[in-house]
């Protein structure tokens, strides 16, 4: 249960019972009051704020840590574990990812060069014919701009 304190500004504050008989300041005037002790919750008497330095909610970290439970390291262990599981698996998704873009990459390699060749071969015969190829130089184009963007992505991915 907590423990209902009124500072002079007008501000009500709720401490814990532990802080019962402690010195603690006001986070809003911050006036140094004392909190009542049990049954004594009479008004709060205001302190001489000679040392602000050893104010207890300069000590209301170690306070806490002091009385953490056992349940709470074991919670903090399992999301401690379960942080280091998702950094994990994303580390493998990314790793799984730039296999695919660098598979993409090989396969415009590929296919660019198999274009290219394909519309030599086209042209080639078509000069042999006595004829003048109209659509096998676009197509040997397309080859090269596919080539040429397959190993601009293996370049990239290399950097």
């Amino acid at each position: 249960m907590k423990i209902s304190v009124t500072c002079q500004c007008g501000k009500r504050l709720a401490a814990s019972p532990a802080l019962a008989g402690k010195r603690v300041k006001c986070p809003a005037c911050g006036a140094a009051l004392i909190v009542p002790e049990g049954d004594d919750l009479a008004a709060v008497r205001p302190v001489a704020t000679g040392d602000a330095a050893s104010d207890l909610w300069d000590d209301l970290p170690a306070l806490a840590a002091a009385n953490r439970s056992k349940s709470e390291d074991t919670l903090a262990a399992h999301h401690a574990a379960t942080a280091n599981q998702l950094l994990e698996e994303a580390r493998t998704h990314v790793v799984e990812q730039k296999k695919k873009e660098d598979a993409w990459g090989t396969g415009q390699i590929i296919s660019g060069l198999a274009t290219m060749v394909f519309a030599g071969l086209w042209i080639g015969l078509a000069l042999i014919g006595g004829r003048i190829p109209l659509y096998s130089p676009f197509l040997f184009f397309t080859g090269a701009i596919a080539f040429a963007n397959g190993v601009l992505q293996k370049v990239n991915r290399s950097k």
